[in-house]
């Protein structure tokens, strides 16, 4: 079986590719818009091939993954990222069976665009923060502005009095938009991989560090189980028939019940937690018969280099907090990189440069 993973300097893509390296049968064939990619690359690949850049020109971007599949004879393309997802879906039936493990487009913005997810929270009435209009008055702050589409926080705003709202009103204009109250609370992800609705392998993670700070990706994991996360996870995935990997996000209040925060329907930053903890949600989208197969290592601690060191630095400067870098360092020989210098130093450096130009 030949995949084409797409965005290879990214962490999240060559997570995938260590995950499945080795797998009988499979070979992995990269792509990327970036040069440098070609040679400076995860080892865990087997090539990398150049596509246009997918936020300059998409158009381009579908044409060349259409014919780099039909001339590297790809079997399936393994989307990474939302925008990934957003630009092909529509062009699902063109792909000739490729994309046919995702789920539809319909499906996908259910959950990708934050508006249509509000409707469904609604309708299945799941533990979610209270949602507001701009020109509602608020119970209380802070509150939390977010795009109706965006990832890894971007976008995303924390209003924290009435001036804030009034500025936020008088400023921005149209309806593609979330503002929910915002809950206190530790966060919390539960992973997982379903087939027409029926969740087949799932893992739960405790955010221990972030980036930004007051809420973002995810730095610093640890495995966490929480029933009513699992409980959501079901209820969701049954209600849509979903046939794909997705992640829940949660916070945790100190009551102990878990608010549904968002849901992203595509492979997420923290991936690398679920895979070290056992569940190699990769390896079982493509083979659900070894779902069954997993043993939890519930100790294992994951973590985002070099880019925890950041988040470290933020909640010691910014905020005074050092329980972050203490968890950190007592659990030190629990803790693994998602990409790791020394396991793979290319695709290491890859990302830095990625983040550095």
């Amino acid at each position: 079986m030949r995949l084409f993973i797409p965005d290879v300097s990214g962490a999240k893509s060559i997570v995938i590719c260590e995950a499945l390296r080795g797998v009988p049968g499979i070979e992995l064939i990269g792509g990327d818009h970036r040069g440098y990619v070609r040679r400076l690359h995860s080892r865990h690949i087997n090539r990398v091939v150049r596509y246009a850049d997918p936020g300059q020109n998409p158009n381009a971007f579908i044409r060349d993954l259409q014919s780099i599949c039909e001339k590297e004879r790809i079997d399936r393309v393994f989307p990474v990222n939302s925008r990934e997802y957003r630009l092909l879906l529509p062009h699902r039936a063109s792909f000739n069976g490729r994309l046919d493990h995702l789920p539809t487009l319909e499906q996908f913005r259910k959950l990708d665009n934050k508006v249509e997810f509000s409707a469904l929270a609604a309708t299945l009435q799941l533990p979610v923060p209270r949602h507001y209009r701009l020109e509602d008055e608020p119970v209380t702050f802070p509150l939390v502005f977010k795009p109706a589409e965006s990832a890894s926080a971007k976008g995303v705003r924390y209003l924290h009095d009435r001036s804030e709202l009034t500025r936020l009103r008088n400023t921005f204009s149209g309806s593609d938009y979330v503002l929910q109250e915002y809950i206190q609370g530790f966060g919390a992800g539960y992973s997982v991989m379903a087939i027409n609705g029926k969740i087949i392998a799932g893992c739960g993670h405790r955010r221990r560090a972030e980036w930004p700070v007051s809420g973002g990706s995810s730095m610093v994991r640890s495995y966490y189980k929480h029933a009513g996360m699992e409980a959501v996870a079901e209820k969701v995935m049954r209600h849509l028939q979903w046939t794909g990997v997705a992640m829940f996000e949660f916070k945790i209040e100190s009551s102990g019940n878990a608010r549904l925060i968002e849901i992203n329907p595509r492979w997420w930053g923290s991936l690398y937690q679920s895979i070290a903890t056992g569940v190699n949600l990769p390896v079982i989208s493509l083979f659900p018969d070894q779902s069954g197969t997993t043993t939890l290592r519930e100790q294992t601690i994951t973590y985002n280099s070099p880019w925890h060191l950041r988040s470290f630095a933020h909640y010691v400067l910014k905020r005074g907090d050092w329980k972050p870098i203490v968890y950190f360092l007592r659990h030190y020989l629990q803790a693994k990189a998602d990409v790791s210098i020394t396991r793979d130093p290319l695709g290491y450096l890859s990302g830095l440069l990625r983040f550095l130009s």
